[in-house]
């Protein structure tokens, strides 16, 4: 009965305040991309025979969102046959364990931190996004983000994953980050756009 009560303070609190929310980041290959977009930034989504068939809905909204963070680093859609660079998004969401930690966080907000070695089942939101370079004609860059939620929705995970993964487009050296986020109100009806708050490095 604790727990559950515990467990309703800090549900009640997440709804009253701001939601911060950490996502884990992985990258390698930073220098090589680093060097290679001094030059042309021209780019074209390499999609799985999958993925051209089925006409996800997900796939669509991930290169929505991954199209417009581009731009925000000069980067141009190209034709597939004269872009510089072929970009893949890979996504997965898997059944995981969960917890809400109430934790220092800043103004009031609650931290969902995971995986949890005791806690409610959840789930574990992923976003690959893969560089290949067509000059050399191999993969350049890498870089992962994951999320871990209560929320079986991969819709839901999309954005933060998407910024998290191009929060600081490249990273400056290889390795693992940590992402802190949390949302602000779009001004459109259930529509919220994640911020960074801050990258931090991680152990690696």
């Amino acid at each position: 009965m604790k727990s559950l009560l515990i467990c309703a303070l800090v549900v009640a609190a997440a709804l009253s305040g701001c939601a911060t929310v950490k996502t884990e980041v992985r990258a390698s290959g930073a220098p090589k991309l680093s060097a290679a977009i001094a030059g042309e930034r021209s780019y074209a989504f390499e999609r799985a025979p999958s993925q051209q068939a089925n006409g996800n809905t997900i796939d669509a909204q991930y290169e929505a969102l991954v199209r417009d963070k581009f731009a925000q680093y000069q980067f141009v859609e190209a034709p597939a046959l004269s872009a510089r660079y072929l970009v893949s998004i890979a996504y997965d969401t898997r059944a995981a364990a969960v917890d809400i930690d109430t934790g220092p966080c800043a103004a009031s907000c609650v931290e969902i931190v995971a995986p949890a070695a005791a806690g409610r089942h959840g789930y574990r939101h992923a976003l690959t996004l893969r560089f290949f370079d067509r000059r050399v004609n191999r993969e350049i860059y890498k870089v992962t983000a994951i999320r871990h939620d209560s929320d079986a929705d991969p819709l839901h995970a999309m954005p933060y994953l998407t910024e998290s993964a191009l929060a600081k487009l490249p990273y400056d050296s290889d390795g693992d980050w940590r992402v802190k986020l949390h949302t602000i109100d779009a001004g459109e009806a259930g529509k919220h756009t994640p911020v960074v708050l801050s990258i931090e490095a991680g152990e690696h």
